[in-house]
């Protein structure tokens, strides 16, 4: 019987210090991912987004800007050069939204490093010896 009660104990130990390993992940992931979209999408799938668009980019750079089409001239051009507009931005949109999460996270993490570094400089209060 004590010896169920031992265990019991060292499993409400163990389940006290998983819960305390939880509460610091948690106030250490609320730190670094301050205004950070944590819910993205792969790297995987923006590297297949954007290079999606660079194929249609490139597409429309290889048609021709002028077709005659019996006595009429169509010009393109404005309509080619608005369509890679288009791509360009989305394009942009895809990699600042990464690149802007990125410096977000890196600027956090380093704020957090600083914080845990002048926290460990200094001693409490009731420190045991």
């Amino acid at each position: 019987m004590k010896k169920k009660k031992a265990n019991n104990n060292e499993e409400g130990q163990e389940d006290n210090e998983e819960e305390e390993i939880d509460e610091a992940y948690q106030w250490m992931a609320n730190k670094i991912l301050v205004g950070i979209q944590v819910k993205r999408p792969s790297l995987d799938k923006f590297d297949e987004k954007i290079s999606y668009l660079f194929t249609i980019k490139h597409k429309i750079d290889d048609l021709i800007t002028t077709n005659d089409i019996g006595w009429l001239k169509v010009n393109s051009a404005p309509l080619k050069s608005g369509i890679q507009n288009i791509i360009n931005s989305w394009i942009k949109k895809y990699t600042n939204f990464l690149l802007n999460n990125t410096n977000k996270e890196i600027a956090n993490i380093k704020k957090f490093i600083n914080e845990v570094y002048d926290g460990i400089k200094k001693v409490p209060e009731s420190a045991d010896s």
